[in-house]
């Protein structure tokens, strides 16, 4: 059975050990202090971005973009949320009210509704803040 040595005295091994310290704060301390959207800011994020071929009714292909996005909406305001093509909405949390052709309902966590293709969609954030994710289908 062999055995490892130390090597190099106690004063060289913290050298050692605080030289990686340093490495790993120069790694992960500029993340920590990234900048971050305040608050009151609207917050869009994009998680996914594809195209792909579907068949239309007459069995012939169609190209379609499908994206989704994650709003981040700050309470007591009203936006308008206007993307291409028909989209499916999910509310993440809190609460809004949304008007989708001049019809008005109440929306909790969890609801999930339809703007068709290239609606516009209005809410108002009767909360704190409310997130919703918005995935778009939109014909090339």
């Amino acid at each position: 059975m062999k055995t490892l040595k130390m090597i190099g005295s106690g004063y060289e091994r913290l050298r050692l050990a605080l030289l990686l310290t340093g490495v790993a704060a120069a790694i992960v301390v500029p993340g920590l202090f990234a900048e971050t959207p305040a608050a009151h800011d609207l917050t869009r994020r994009d998680r996914l971005e594809a195209a792909t071929t579907v068949m239309n009714k007459e069995g012939k292909p169609l190209p379609v973009n499908g994206t989704l996005r994650h709003w981040i909406i700050p309470g007591k305001r009203t936006v308008e949320i206007s993307e291409p093509g028909f989209l499916l909405v999910e509310l993440r949390g809190g609460k809004v009210n949304t008007v989708i052709e001049g019809k008005e309902e109440k929306r909790v966590p969890g609801d999930f509704w339809t703007v068709p293709a290239n609606g516009k969609m209005t809410i108002q954030v009767t909360g704190e803040s409310a997130g919703l994710d918005v995935l778009s289908v939109a014909v090339k």
